[in-house]
């Protein structure tokens, strides 16, 4: 059997023309359109200056019916293997897309009675006149978001799935269009970006009356008031403009918001510019002001060239085991380059400030202090902060739980990266100590704790070390150690990898006599810590053999001095 792909339009239909000049005042029309392939209109659309990258098959059937000037135009039609992009935008149509019109008109009115779009994950029914139209959308958001994201001049690397449900208006009058959403629904929502948790909302709803001038590139937002399950404010803008005018060389985006906020929500979209682990609540309201211009041929510059102020603030934060307090951070952008500051504010009952900055143009960002100084004061240490940033500096922290102490931390040059793929890449340059430390000893600190003969429960202080962590090893070339009145001395580098190339230097000299923290002395026994992070450990064997075989050599040059006498 042979099948007919041949590509077929046909038209047919009478008119009854007026006898008073060029009108119809009677008419039926029908135009069938069969197999059309849409990849073939490509030229025509080049030759028209419009590129489309998009193929499918297009049958249709269009019914046009004149009554005394009248017009009534009904259309069905169908879309198979419908396709829109090219290579990784390529998004692909598995089920047809199907469209069923009918629309009237006389003289310049037209009225929509009803015009309905079906897809395998969007739905649109709407119907009014050309200047005011109301709109029903349903849609599965994470499968509409690849074809949205290639009518945008920046695709962010933000997934967001979810099903919408949006009831409302559109308007248009000279050039401008009104759209008002009313109470729009989305169940299920989740929002997120790699590396970082998710946001996730069994229902928001929606409001939102935003304007829009289509001659002078402007967006004008009256209301977007985003809210919970609860009835809850997640966004709120109350203001919000934004013009973008565009030329064949140059474009210019500029724009004012005024909006109210809650950081769970933020935080989803903002986290692919904030250090991993960081948790941000509180709700506020803020003001922000952003332009950029750049090359129309290259939209990617746009962030290049942004420039935005604003202050950020938060009820509380979490970061590395920090439990930051109120806080307000002052931020601006200079050529795609965020300025941070934050002030002095309370931080595990001690105080943290901040200077620093994030070059957002970077294919790799990372969090750079930019100026010496005093970060950490007096803070309070938990065992999170132990686990994540102490276990770096020191053996006697491997497996330590319980841990209470005072400690400042003070930088000279700071670079955290802001994705776990940089990480090798973090550099610190900076002093820390730790007054009133106490804690349930790991097997390490227990090893010490049984050559020192000294009790479980003992108050530690670390004295104030230098140290740099570089090239993935932190390194220092004394951190001193008081447990009790014992001084304990290391030296040597850890590896983020957590290996190991240290030594201790015990308290006592090498005859074997006690050192106390009030009595120093510099010919002391030092010993190397074998294993690694994972199981750190002194060989006492070892450090007895070395010991002897020093003891032998102190002898015999003592016996050599005296012959040589």
């Amino acid at each position: 059997m042979d099948v007919d792909d041949t590509s077929k339009i046909s038209a047919k239909g009478t008119v009854t023309p007026s006898k008073k000049g060029w009108t119809l005042e009677d008419g039926d029309f029908n135009v069938q359109i069969s197999k059309l392939q849409l990849a073939s209109l490509k030229p025509l659309f080049s030759l028209a200056g419009q590129e489309m990258d998009m193929s499918g098959e297009l049958n249709s059937d269009i019914t046009v019916k004149v009554d005394d000037n009248a017009v009534r135009l009904e259309a069905d039609a169908s879309i198979a293997d419908f396709a829109q992009g090219v290579g990784d935008r390529r998004v692909v149509f598995k089920e047809p897309i199907t469209v069923n019109a009918v629309v009237s008109g006389a003289g310049k009115e037209v009225q929509i009675k009803t015009a309905k779009i079906r897809s395998e994950f969007c739905n649109l029914d709407c119907s009014g006149t050309l200047e005011s139209m109301d709109y029903a959308i349903d849609a599965d958001l994470a499968r509409l978001q690849p074809i949205v994201k290639q009518f945008t001049d920046i695709p962010p690397e933000v997934s967001v799935s979810g099903m919408l449900s949006a009831r409302g208006r559109m308007e248009m009058t000279d050039g401008q269009m009104r759209l008002v959403s009313e109470n729009s629904k989305i169940q299920q929502l989740k929002i997120s970006v790699p590396d970082s948790e998710p946001f996730i909302q069994d229902q928001v709803t929606l409001d939102a009356d935003v304007r829009m001038d289509m001659g002078e590139k402007t967006i004008d937002i009256r209301t977007l008031n985003l809210q919970g399950s609860q009835g809850e404010t997640l966004i709120n803008v109350t203001k919000g403009v934004v013009k973008k005018k565009v030329s064949n060389a140059q474009t210019q985006v500029n724009g004012q918001f005024e909006a109210e906020y809650d950081w769970q929500v933020l935080s989803a979209f903002a986290s692919a510019y904030l250090p991993e682990g960081l948790a941000v609540k509180g709700k506020r309201k803020s003001t922000l002001h952003f332009d950029s211009e750049y090359p129309t041929d290259n939209p990617e510059q746009m962030i290049a060239n942004l420039n935005a102020d604003g202050v950020v603030g938060f009820d509380s934060a979490e970061y590395l085991g920090m439990n930051f307090g109120p806080t307000e951070l002052n931020a601006n952008v200079r050529k795609g380059v965020l300025n941070l500051q934050i002030p002095q504010t309370m931080v595990n009952e001690g105080t943290l400030q901040f200077v620093g900055s994030i070059d957002l143009t970077a294919e790799s960002r990372f969090l750079r202090s930019t100026e010496p100084m005093l970060i950490l004061d007096k803070i309070h240490l938990n065992d999170t902060l132990t686990e994540l940033l102490l276990l770096y500096t020191n053996p006697l922290f491997v497996d330590a739980s319980e841990t209470s102490g005072i400690a400042s931390f003070s930088c000279a040059e700071l670079a955290i990266p802001l994705s776990a793929e940089d990480q090798a890449q973090m550099t610190i340059r900076g002093r820390f100590q730790i007054d009133s430390l106490r804690m349930r000893a790991g097997d390490f600190m227990s090893q010490l704790l049984t050559l020192l003969q000294t009790r479980d429960t003992v108050t530690m202080t670390v004295h104030p070390t230098d140290f740099v962590l570089a090239d993935n090893f932190l390194s220092y070339e004394d951190m001193q150690v008081d447990i009790d009145d014992n001084p304990l001395n290391f030296k040597g580098r850890i590896g983020l990898d957590k290996t190991l190339s240290m030594t201790v230097q015990l308290p006592w000299t090498t005859d074997f006599h006690s050192v106390k923290t009030d009595r120093p002395s510099q010919d002391r026994i030092t010993v190397p810590i074998e294993g690694s992070l994972d199981h750190p450990e002194i060989d006492t064997g070892k450090f007895i053999e070395k010991q002897g075989k020093e003891l032998i050599e102190q002898e015999i040059m003592k016996q050599l001095d005296r012959l040589f006498k």
